[in-house]
C-alpha cells in the first residue's frame, strides 16, 4: 500500500502507471531460504491463493478493493504468462501475470 500511495503521489495528473502483478495474489518475501509474510498487506479478502481464488477473482479484488480506493482508474488489463523459478519438483512454473494500465481518478 505504501508503494501504491507513493506512486499515486508522484504520478503527474496526465501520467500513466503500468503494473505487473502475478495473480492469484499470494504475497510472501523470500528471506534466505525462508518465505515470510510481508510487513504490509493488501485488503483482498479471500481473493488470494490461500483462499483458492481464480485469476479473475483476484484481479477483480485488486481493482475494486485496492487500486480504485487508492485513487486509480484502470484503463486496460492484459493476462500474460509469467515464468517463475522452479524447485526440487519442477524446473520452472508458469503463472499468470496481469499487466494493468492505470491513470489517476
Amino acid at each position: 500500500m505504501s508503494l501504491l500511495e507513493s506512486l499515486r503521489v508522484s504520478l503527474k495528473p496526465s501520467g500513466t502507471l503500468v503494473l505487473a502483478v502475478v495473480l492469484p495474489w499470494c504475497p510472501h518475501v523470500e528471506k534466505g531460504t525462508e518465505k515470510v509474510p510481508p510487513t504490509e498487506t493488501l485488503s483482498m479478502g479471500d481473493a488470494t491463493c490461500r483462499g483458492k481464488a481464480t485469476f479473475e477473482a483476484s484481479l477483480e479484488a485488486l481493482v475494486q478493493k485496492v487500486l480504485v480506493p487508492c485513487g486509480f482508474e484502470v484503463v486496460s488489463v492484459s493476462r500474460v504468462p509469467y515464468l517463475s523459478q522452479g524447485d526440487q519438483v519442477q524446473r520452472y512454473y508458469v503463472l499468470s501475470d496481469s499487466i494493468i494500465v492505470c491513470k489517476l481518478k
